[in-house]
């Protein structure tokens, strides 16, 4: 059997149950999960939607439904359905965080973040789980330009779960960008990979920490491989081209920019690559790991 026919078969059970308890908010709740594992959003929807306001899985069921609402590009929709929800009861820590995710995938990332607060401020002792919700909350506080906040954040997320990639490579990233605590992040998004090594963004980290310590040979060979894993990402083909320049491979350089430029960067970036390409990069020394400056957070 195949795993479209087993899902058909599993449609067809849930709803020769249904037939038999047409109100039972189990199945619904299975109907609507089965929909949404098929991006049958709609209808995913619509089996939530059934479920009556007085059992105890409608919160749940309204959590689903915001985020397919968001999937379906309704954020107008999404939002009102959790903001009725939290009018019911503030303190449901799930629909906190999805609102927040949900502002934060808009660019909203001041609204974000205060939703992020809302429900950090229900955790009386944050667990491994809770580790999510600090790290959304760095990335939205790192958005908008609030380093200060965003790095505790990211640091505490690490605390709960000290080996999620995504972390260490956000991170190791932004302190790379910074160019500050160039040794510490290398180790950070040298884990990342090792724990995701086919990840083309985590592998661009490393490269561009190689990049920022000046060891352009070794940061070639990561940033190939980058390219490789995630071609069509605009900034990981600028890095390439920023390094190719470095080891004086300056028509391989252009190559990527122009390619970097061909796959519609964000407008800053746009920008700062078209001047590269017009001229190129100037001379820059590396930053030593000896030079770093230390952050609040980190001595």
């Amino acid at each position: 059997m195949t795993d479209e026919q087993s899902i058909d078969v599993a449609i067809l059970y849930t709803q020769l149950a249904l037939s038999i308890e047409p109100k039972s908010p189990v199945y619904l709740t299975l109907l609507g999960d089965i929909y949404e594992d098929m991006q049958r959003y709609e209808e995913a929807i619509a089996a939530y939607d059934t479920i009556a306001p007085a059992s105890e899985l409608k919160s749940n069921a309204d959590i689903e439904t915001a985020t397919n609402l968001q999937r379906l590009e309704k954020s107008k929709d999404a939002v009102t359905r959790l903001d009725h929800l939290l009018a019911r009861d503030a303190s449901n820590y799930d629909a906190l965080v999805t609102l927040g995710n949900i502002h934060r995938n808009n660019e909203e990332y001041a609204k974000a973040s205060e939703v992020y607060s809302r429900a950090i401020a229900l955790l009386k002792e944050p667990q491994k789980e809770n580790w999510r919700v600090f790290y959304y909350r760095g990335i939205a506080f790192e958005r908008q330009k609030l380093w200060d906040k965003a790095e505790p954040d990211f640091r505490k997320a690490l605390s709960l779960e000290p080996d999620e990639p995504l972390i260490l490579n956000y991170l190791g990233y932004s302190m790379i960008e910074k160019k500050v605590n160039l040794t510490e992040a290398l180790g950070m998004v040298k884990k990342a990979v090792e724990l995701k090594p086919n990840d083309g963004f985590i592998v661009d980290s490393l490269g561009w920490a190689y990049y920022q310590l000046g060891d352009y040979e070794e940061a070639v060979t990561h940033l190939e491989r980058a390219v490789e894993l995630t071609p069509a990402d605009p900034i990981i083909g600028e890095h390439l081209g920023d390094v190719y320049w470095k080891v004086g491979r300056k028509l391989e350089a252009k190559f990527q920019w122009q390619h970097s430029k061909d796959n519609k960067p964000e407008p800053d970036d746009l920008k700062r690559i078209e001047g590269k390409l017009s001229s190129g990069l100037p001379d820059e020394p590396a930053v030593k790991p000896a030079e770093n400056a230390k952050t609040p957070n980190n001595g």
